[in-house]
Parts: C-alpha cells; sequence; structure tokens
C-alpha cells in the first residue's frame, strides 16, 4: 500500500490494503511545517476532471553531482500529483498506491521541472495514472502509479486540508521555507546515514517524512531506493551516478520506525547497475516497501 494512503481506516477486505491509524490531530493538519512536501515548494494546478499539473523548483540542494534534478525528487513529486489527481477521480471513496514505475530519457537541468497528470484506467477496485514530466526542452520522463480503490466506510473521517487552497490549487510552501538559507542537501534533509561498511542506510522516522497516516510517504520510500542505486553505483565505478529507470512496491506501513535500508546488486556491468532495495522497520523487521533502480554513471 502507498505511504501517502488518505486519512482513514482501511479495509482488510481488498488486495494491497492495510489499516491506517486512528485519526490525529497532526492528520488534520497535514502536512505540517517543515514537511518535505512544503520542503519541495510543489505547485499543484487542477484545471479540469482530465488533467492535474504540478509544479516544482529545482534548487540547487534537489540537484545530484552532474546539476540535474534527483530522480529521487521527481518521484516524490509523482507520488503527490498522482496520487492528488487519482483521489479526485474515486471521491468519495479512497486510494492506496500499490506501485510505481518511472522512466527518465534526459536530464532535468532547468530551474522548474512541470509534471501532467492524467488517467489510464479508472475501475471499481484499481485505477492507473500516467504522470509525464518536461521542461522548456519538452518531455523527459513518465511515470505510472497504480492505485487500488478504497470504498468509504462511514466511519471514514472527512480531513480538511491545512494547505493554502486557491480553487483547484492546492500550494504546498510557506513564507519560512521560502527565505530558508541555506537549505540542506536532499540526503541530510531526509536524514539518510549510509553504512560504509555494507549496502545498507539507517533512517530515523520523523515527521517530515510522515504521510497522513504517520507512516513513511511513498515518495521518501523511492528516494531510498534512489539513493541505494546511486550508492552501489559509486561504489562500483569510484564515481557518480544517476537513476533512470525506478519501481517501487508499497507494501506496508507503520509509525514505529526507525528503518534499515538493504541493497542487493542484480547486475552490474561498465555501463550500468541495477539494485535490489527494500525498506525494513528495523524496530520488528516487516518489509513495508521493496524496489527496484538502475544507474548509469555520471
Amino acid at each position: 500500500v502507498s505511504s501517502r494512503e488518505s486519512d482513514h481506516r482501511r479495509s482488510n477486505q481488498l488486495p494491497g490494503a492495510t489499516t491506517c491509524p486512528e485519526v490525529s490531530s497532526y492528520q488534520r493538519s497535514y502536512p505540517p511545517s517543515g514537511h518535505i512536501l512544503r520542503h519541495l515548494r510543489l505547485d499543484l494546478l487542477s484545471q479540469s476532471a482530465e488533467a492535474l499539473t504540478c509544479t516544482m523548483p529545482v534548487t540547487e540542494d534537489l540537484r545530484d553531482e552532474g546539476g540535474a534534478l534527483r530522480t529521487g525528487a521527481l518521484a516524490t513529486m509523482v507520488d503527490v500529483a498522482a496520487g492528488t489527481y487519482s483521489h479526485d477521480l474515486v471521491r468519495p471513496d479512497w486510494l492506496a498506491t500499490s506501485d510505481v514505475k518511472l522512466h527518465l530519457t534526459r536530464p532535468i537541468l532547468g530551474d522548474e521541472v512541470e509534471t501532467t497528470t492524467t488517467s489510464l484506467r479508472a475501475g471499481k477496485r484499481s485505477s492507473l495514472s500516467l504522470t509525464v514530466a518536461s521542461d522548456d526542452e519538452g518531455e523527459l520522463a513518465w511515470a505510472g502509479v497504480t492505485d487500488v480503490r478504497l470504498p468509504r466506510r462511514g466511519d471514514s473521517p472527512t480531513v480538511e486540508p491545512a494547505e493554502t487552497i486557491i480553487g483547484r490549487r492546492l500550494l504546498y510552501v510557506e513564507q519560512a521555507e521560502t527565505a530558508e538559507e541555506p537549505r540542506p542537501m536532499l540526503d541530510d534533509y531526509i536524514g539518510i546515514e549510509v553504512r560504509p561498511d555494507s549496502l545498507t542506510v539507517d533512517l530515523t522516522h520523523r515527521p517530515r517524512i510522515h504521510n497522513s497516516c504517520g507512516s513513511i510517504r511513498g515518495g521518501v520510500a523511492s528516494l531510498l531506493v534512489e539513493r541505494m542505486a546511486m550508492e552501489a553505483g559509486n561504489r562500483l565505478w569510484g564515481r557518480a551516478t544517476r537513476v533512470v529507470d525506478l519501481h517501487v512496491y508499497f507494501l506496508g506501513q507503520t509509525r514505529d520506525g526507525p528503518f534499515r535500508v538493504e541493497g542487493d546488486i542484480l547486475r552490474a556491468d561498465e555501463k550500468s547497475i541495477t539494485v535490489e532495495t527494500s525498506v525494513i522497520d528495523a524496530a520488528n523487521g516487516k518489509l513495508l516497501d521493496l524496489g527496484t533502480a538502475t544507474a548509469v554513471p555520471i
């Protein structure tokens, strides 16, 4: 299930669904100040039922060593845009994302990236959306997101969003963050700690990476999958790398943590490396997310 699941108690009768913890005052003010959605300064605009656009500035702290936008940051943007759009299609029901698959065709080097999300299928039990990313030079990435549809129950809460809403606009930013200087690099902001003696990352659970249920966001899980492939490539080639393909399955959620992220190299040569990554709740050993990513040297 997605780390982006909506605020309600999940039905255990549907495949891929788990129970979301009880609604709290925290959920009703989501995302809080300092959250990754606000940190990325996402600006979503729904002009019609057919499409939703989202823009994000490409700040220096979101770039890789080659100067391009981190693929994990783009995946986080896709996670939010696709979830917002698909949820609108199934109202008053709710959604749990089962997987996201992203392919990058060229580096994102400009100052802003825009995504457009449309529906490929909206069925009674699942939906599939397509998100296309572009810059001033044209399209540069495609992402497919599959969601499980969860029928609304009588006790499912209605949560009023805390973000600024102007018509059909969601603006995830606050003045304190627009004036923030300097901004930490993305890994430091998330709190990623890479172990030098193994292909393992440690991550403390903290409010800035929470989803609305208090678990880890799907976009953050995608960032971890990206980071593991980059690390493996760096150790193999001794140089910086960039992820061009990413596929993540969302299997469970937890409010506990910390998280242990383990990588396993599936294939490697002089041109690319593919790594399987498991995101695990270190407190109980529960597998939360499973993904693969392919990185290339920069």
